[in-house]
């Protein structure tokens, strides 16, 4: 019963007039990024283009999805009454952060369909190839792409969902627009990056191609950052589950 609920209130939030307008607004994103792309690019570098800009992956998967989880939070407080009857508070949790998850996926797949069609009326070529002197076929790049962007700005949400129960939203929303900025202004690396560490904080190096020695270093600090990310996850939601204990918010 509660996995229903869980799908129906997704459901609910990705068929609000919200969601239509969110799913607006990704079209309007997507249509400026082509016309200012390179209209040499083929279909798939025109992808990877598109999801390794700084400014697109912030609009799209950073402010909208805040949006939405904030619209999220505040009919989730709506319907306490559903999830004062489970048995804890970590049910309560778990139901939540499944739905920012059912959410955010169905952003993301929405963005990336509406990309997928215009390319289609655009007449860009279909053409796999080698690329970004890695010697590996565009194809490939793309889904590596794809797996970074969506597990980096996934995480994001996630810590913003637990934030947004321990800060009033206000904060929460000036915190995000100091993030912003940094995610929009990294410091420039020029030499080629050939150990896992030092870690850098900033996601967007992670996103924007950068000059690794190998496919193999570019995995391996992938995975320990998605590590940090779902560690600072864990220890603010174990500040939440404390803050609904001594709140005795659940039964």
């Amino acid at each position: 019963m509660k996995n229903n609920f869980i799908y129906n209130f997704s459901m609910k939030i990705v068929n609000s007039l919200l969601f239509k307008l969110l799913t607006g607004l990704i079209l309007i994103l997507s249509i400026y990024m082509f016309f200012s792309s390179n209209a040499k690019a083929s279909y798939i570098d025109l992808l990877i283009i598109g999801y390794s800009s700084s400014w697109y992956i912030l609009a799209t998967n950073f402010f909208i999805p805040l949006i939405l989880i904030i619209n999220l939070y505040n009919e989730f407080s709506r319907n306490f009454p559903y999830f004062n009857r489970l048995k804890n508070h970590k049910q309560y949790l778990s139901s939540y952060f499944k739905s920012v998850i059912i959410s955010y996926s169905f952003i993301f797949l929405t963005a990336l369909i509406i990309n997928l069609i215009l390319m289609n009326f655009s007449g860009y070529r279909l053409k796999i190839e080698s690329t970004f002197n890695d010697n590996f076929p565009n194809i490939i790049r793309l889904m590596i792409v794809l797996i970074k962007v969506y597990s980096i700005t996934l995480m994001i949400c996630l810590i913003n969902s637990t934030l947004i129960q321990l800060l009033k939203t206000p904060i929460l929303i000036i915190i995000n627009i100091a993030f912003y900025y940094w995610y929009l202004n990294p410091t420039i690396i020029m030499t080629e990056i050939s150990t896992v560490f030092p870690i850098f904080l900033n996601p967007s190096k992670y996103i924007i191609k950068l000059n690794y020695s190998s496919v193999i270093i570019e995995i391996l600090m992938f995975g320990v950052y998605i590590i940090i990310l779902l560690s600072i996850f864990k220890l603010f939601n174990s500040l939440v589950l404390k803050k609904i204990k001594l709140k005795g918010v659940i039964s």
